[in-house]
Order: structure tokens, then C-alpha cells, then sequence
């Protein structure tokens, strides 16, 4: 168990289960486009973090099936919560939330059967 302040394993991030999550599913032949890249401004204590330009509650990773189809997947850590702008997609379907790499896959491999 990690005592307050400590910092989780790069795994364990959202950053570190997109990543594992992007490699397993070009490995598998599929075209995914990242969404949610970061810049930091600034140096030591002076870091912040400046978004990108995406729109607020845009899904992480969209995954290209067949065709003119594409998943949008929001990655979220066991305990991640969704803001409530994603809360709107995921309810309109429009977005799916995944936790781990063998979700992601699962959900991009059963997603095949509805087009």
C-alpha cells in the first residue's frame, strides 16, 4: 500500500494503461488516434499542465473499425471518475469507458459483430 503522497507505478496511470492500451491495439492491425496529448509549460516547480485544444469530454482514443467507423474510448484507472461532460457521451453511447488493455480489446473486438 503506497503512503500518502507517494506516486503510483507509470502502469497503474491513465497515461501508462493509454499507452499499454494504444500498443496492444496497433499490434492488432489497428489504426488509433490519440487524443488527449499534453504539453507542460514551464520548468521545476513552475510546471503546469496546458491542454491541448480538445474539447472538454472528448474520449481519449478513437479506434477506426471497417469502413467510415470509429470507437471513441475514454481510458479511466480502476478508481477514475468521468467528468460530467463524458458522463453525457458514455449515456448517449456515444463514448465507452475502459480500464484495462484486455477491456479495450474486448470492447474493439466485440464492436466488430454491429457493424
Amino acid at each position: 500500500m503506497r503512503t500518502r503522497g507517494e506516486r503510483r507505478p507509470y502502469a497503474e496511470t491513465e497515461a501508462g494503461l493509454q499507452e499499454a492500451m494504444v500498443e496492444a491495439l496497433r499490434l492488432r492491425g489497428r489504426v488509433v488516434l490519440v487524443t488527449s496529448r499534453r504539453a507542460f509549460t514551464g520548468r521545476g516547480e513552475g510546471l503546469r499542465r496546458r491542454g491541448d485544444g480538445a474539447d472538454r469530454g472528448i474520449g481519449d482514443l478513437l479506434v477506426h473499425q471497417a469502413g467510415p467507423t470509429w470507437i471513441m474510448l475514454e481510458v479511466k484507472t480502476p478508481a477514475g471518475r468521468l467528468s460530467p461532460e463524458q458522463r453525457a457521451l458514455v449515456d448517449a453511447g456515444r463514448m465507452v469507458v475502459v480500464r484495462s488493455v484486455d477491456e479495450a480489446l474486448a470492447i474493439v473486438e466485440a464492436w466488430k459483430g454491429r457493424q
